[in-house]
């Protein structure tokens, strides 16, 4: 039989940024709240977001989000636009906690603190009588008349469920796909999960030592010898591969055996590049063609490798480039191949794709559509947004609308206790 002392409207199952920002809208509209939360502590994983500083959004139109999120771009819409970017950072600043624009679109707060974030957030849900259990694993939920769980430290019931548990990043951090055999277990049917927004491993890879060093690129991706996709961002130089925005932006569309064919130089043409090159032979054919390349912006370092990949001399003057080693040398600034060997997992990947089929919730409201009273909110759904902000940003959205929502359905039953 439930402890009647363990009842509430609504049990919020994970203390992150989607849950705990339901939970305190709901608390404040009069909704008895508890946050059940596996781990010693909330928000293991907001605490790492950003570096530890917390890149919470972005400063462009909310609108300019809607197309950073993959084939979520139908579903996140109704979220985004109900709480906006804008209106999240006016959410915060009343909290106490400003934010600013970085300079390139990406708004962290001022004192570049993701402790601070969290605290505000915790201090919201105590103004509102939430209650949050720690160390409470659920170990499942039935749902009669109303939903019961049963956790490690006892047993509760609601009226509403809401799963914000997150995916399976930084599992150290707590997330370890909890919410998808929770939802499987009330009928849904979670998509296997894959780890998105991570850096590539590359066979033979050539760049190690120029780890650090990041272009302005293209990237084109080829599968079966056919042109998959095309793409243009930064691209960062590992010790094993690429990472970057242009890489992991993108990763959810490249696979183990793909191949990369990547221009280095993005912002500049390859004709125009040759016709420099011919150019500079002709009036100073004594200057040294690494001292050309390192003029128009690639980093000696970089130049130095790939030179040797060309099997060009390294004290090679402009004068004695050769047409064939011109043509190979610029084959492989704007055309060079790279055979993925491997996605980095989830311990570097930042989000997770997978999950809750959108098609399974209702993106304007996070209800689920098979389960009467159970919502969804943030990474445990089948979304995973841009790096910048853009999961943050739809982790506290879609927890405000399913906060909304529950409060809507609720609200004849608040009326009637009042």
């Amino acid at each position: 039989m439930e402890d009647v002392n363990n009842h509430f409207d609504l049990i919020v199952v994970g203390a992150g940024p989607a849950g705990l920002m339901a939970a305190a809208f709901a608390a404040e509209a009069g909704l008895s709240v508890c946050v059940l939360e596996k781990n010693a502590r909330a928000g293991m994983k907001l605490l790492l977001s950003g570096s530890g500083q917390c890149n919470l959004t972005r400063a462009d139109d909310i609108r300019d989000f809607l197309t950073h999120y993959g084939r979520g771009e139908r579903f996140v819409r109704s979220s985004l636009l109900n709480f906006t970017n804008t209106q999240l950072r006016e959410f915060f600043h009343q909290l106490g906690v400003d934010s600013e624009d970085r300079g390139d679109g990406k708004v962290f707060p001022v004192s570049r603190r993701s402790h601070d974030v969290l605290e505000a957030l915790l201090r919201c849900c105590r103004k509102s009588d939430v209650i949050i259990r720690y160390k409470s694993v659920v170990r499942y939920i039935e749902k009669d008349e109303l939903f019961r769980i049963r956790t490690t430290d006892g047993r509760y019931s609601s009226d509403f469920v809401l799963l914000a548990t997150g995916g399976l990043s930084y599992p150290t951090s707590g997330s370890t796909g909890d919410g998808y055999k929770l939802a499987a277990e009330l009928g849904h049917h979670p998509l296997s999960p894959y780890p998105v927004l991570t850096p590539v491993t590359i066979t033979s890879y050539p760049f190690s030592s120029c780890s650090g060093i990041s272009f302005y690129s293209r990237m084109e991706i080829f599968r079966d010898g056919k042109k998959r996709a095309d793409y243009r961002g930064d691209l960062l130089l590992t010790h094993k591969g690429f990472s970057g925005p242009l890489i992991l932006n993108n990763s959810r569309d490249i696979e183990k055996g793909d191949i990369l064919k990547i221009a280095f130089p993005g912002e500049r043409k390859k004709e125009d590049l040759q016709k420099a090159l011919l150019d500079e032979a002709s009036s100073a054919g004594k200057k040294s063609l690494k001292k050309f390349l390192t003029s128009k912006g690639l980093p000696e370092r970089f130049v130095r490798i790939m030179m040797s990949l060309c099997e060009i001399p390294e004290d090679l003057l402009l004068s004695q480039l050769n047409k064939k080693n011109r043509m190979i040398l610029l084959d492989n600034l704007f055309g060079f191949s790279a055979i993925v060997k491997s996605k980095d997992g989830f311990n570097k990947a930042m989000a997770t794709g997978g999950g809750i089929p959108r098609e399974e919730v209702r993106g304007k409201t996070m209800a689920s559509i098979l389960v009467e009273g159970l919502y969804f909110a943030g990474e445990v759904l089948d979304i995973d947004g841009d790096t910048g902000g853009y999961n943050l940003q739809f982790a506290f959205s879609s927890g405000k609308m399913a906060a909304d929502s529950i409060i809507r359905v609720a609200g004849a039953g608040l009326s009637a206790r009042t």
